[in-house]
């Protein structure tokens, strides 16, 4: 590659296999997820980043999401039941249960055939929600040996301390509130109730051994006040380097949740991660 994804355009791009961006719609439990690939330069297939969004999904990341392409890879994402136009009704079990048929669909002979998707070299990248929802996916599934989380959230963690904080299920259906806003089927106290129910399962710590093979990013945000490092990024670093997860990078940057003052820091973070990828 002769120039920088991060901040140049290609030098040329390919006229018969040029980029390009593609809508498609997937099925979950009967219902439509809206889909957005973006494809690469050139015929591939491409490897391909499963991108996943946050609750409720404001931020999407398509900055970084097109650096990524303009390095050679395909993006996917894709919204969850019950938000921004996917049918169905939102719920954490049903954000789990779709990032399978997103992978199961990355993995497709469709995907090869039509999209230029790669189904053996497939990563995934989540931030916020996203981040618990692609280290879920990835606790299961072999195939998938390079998952990166961004200001990534615990919510099993989260649901076991809501009984031990003073006025802590007051304090989290607050915090759901202007999310539950922007989503279809579900309530505050459905949320939270879910979320108490699945404390156990839901808790990435669980999860550890699960990792031990795998290539894993882990990007903190200093002032994060939505996804405190104290609960939901150190424990997991601690948990993951006590276990011995050899191939484990960690990056903080000095920023709020939305990392709004350190675009391109966080970009080159992910970009250089996948850089040295080999599969």
């Amino acid at each position: 590659m002769n120039f920088d994804p991060v901040i140049n355009d290609p030098v040329y791009s390919d006229k018969d296999y040029p980029p390009s961006l593609r809508s498609i719609i997937l099925k979950s439990g009967g219902c439509k997820l809206l889909s957005t690939l973006l494809i690469a330069d050139g015929p591939g297939p491409h490897p391909t980043v499963l991108f996943l969004h946050g609750f409720p999904g404001n931020e999407h990341n398509f900055d970084i999401a097109h650096a990524i392409r303009r390095m050679g890879w395909n993006v996917f994402t894709f919204h969850y039941r019950g938000m921004w136009g996917s049918g169905g009704d939102f719920s954490w079990n049903n954000a789990i249960a779709d990032v399978t048929v997103a992978v199961d669909f990355l993995k497709s002979k469709e995907a090869e055939e039509n999209y230029r998707v790669d189904g053996k070299r497939i990563v995934i990248i989540g931030y916020s929600m996203g981040g618990f929802t692609g280290l879920m996916y990835a606790s299961k599934d072999d195939a998938i040996q390079n998952v990166a989380s961004i200001a990534g959230y615990n919510f099993g963690l989260v649901g076991k301390m809501i009984g031990q904080v003073p006025n802590g299920k007051e304090l989290a259906l607050e915090s759901l509130e202007l999310g539950v806003s922007f989503v279809n089927g579900t309530t505050t106290h459905k949320l939270l109730d879910e979320l108490i129910e699945n404390a156990d399962r839901f808790n990435l710590l669980n999860y550890i051994k699960a990792y031990l093979s795998k290539n894993i990013l882990m990007i903190g945000a200093t002032y994060d006040s939505t996804a405190p490092m104290d609960v939901h990024f150190h424990p997991m670093i601690k948990s993951l380097e006590a276990a011995g997860v050899n191939k484990l990078r960690k990056h903080i940057i000095e920023s709020g949740h939305g990392f709004s003052t350190k675009r391109i820091e966080l970009t080159r973070t992910v970009v250089d991660w996948l850089s040295g990828i080999e599969f």
